[in-house]
């Protein structure tokens, strides 16, 4: 075989494994694209049943496979007894009357779909235990649950409190604000007394907190100078 033979037959060879190669890495970088987009919006809950004190409530967890995804429009719930449990657009159950029924909860596109049984009745709360959250930083916030009797699914009927509400705000719901740098202690108070309390330390804001709020200041300063800029035209068209 003549040696420009053999440099065609390799360079041949080294176009073949070139293109071949190439064929295998798109391959290998388009089909997770298309498993992604065939399940987009598969989730997990962390509780496949619960059980509420009456008139308590509870924010149901879903754990999307691809975090990127989690979005509340993306997700619709639907309780089948109403009157046993309500739930709102964004997944909080509250407990409406005694007996058991099913949250449905369905992905937006109709091809994921979770049940949670929810056990709605009067709870004997012997006692309660509050999550922990030992820090936040200003203007982060957060969800606190607490459950009762040692069992992470019974939700009490609570009340909480914050012993700082200008360092830190929380609502009916257990849904904490972190305000202003400082201390602030939780409690949950049930029914009949029995109280939980956690402290939470309340931290500088992020960095990206803090440009956020500049970014925004800016703006609202440029709008502002803007339509002072505007009304001194217009008074000035208006004198002449």
């Amino acid at each position: 075989m003549s040696q420009l033979k053999k440099e065609k037959n390799k360079k041949k060879f080294n176009y073949v494994l070139f293109y071949s190669i190439l064929g295998i890495f798109g391959l290998i970088m388009v089909f997770p694209i298309y498993l992604y987009k065939d399940d987009e919006y598969e989730f997990l809950l962390d509780d496949s049943n619960v059980v509420l004190d009456l008139g308590s409530t509870y924010q149901i967890k879903i754990r999307p496979k691809h975090t990127i995804n989690y979005e509340i429009t993306n997700y619709k719930y639907e309780s089948e007894n109403p009157n046993v449990v309500s739930v709102t657009k964004g997944g909080t159950i509250t407990s409406v009357g005694t007996g058991t029924t099913n949250i449905i909860i369905k992905s937006k596109d109709g091809k994921n779909e979770k049940k949670l049984t929810v056990t709605s009745e009067n709870i004997d709360v012997t006692t309660l235990n509050m999550e922990t959250i030992d820090t936040l930083s200003v203007n982060e916030s957060a969800v606190i649950t607490t459950t009762a009797n040692n069992k992470d699914n019974i939700i009490p009927n609570v009340v909480y409190d914050s012993d700082n509400q200008s360092v830190l705000m929380v609502d009916e719901y257990g849904n904490i604000n972190a305000i202003k740098e400082g201390e602030a202690v939780v409690s949950a108070m049930a029914s009949n007394g029995v109280v939980a309390k956690t402290k939470i330390i309340v931290n500088p804001a992020k960095e990206d907190d803090l440009n956020k709020i500049i970014d925004s200041i800016e703006e609202n300063r440029f709008i502002s100078i803007g339509d002072d800029e505007n009304n001194n035209i217009n008074n000035e068209n208006i004198e002449n």
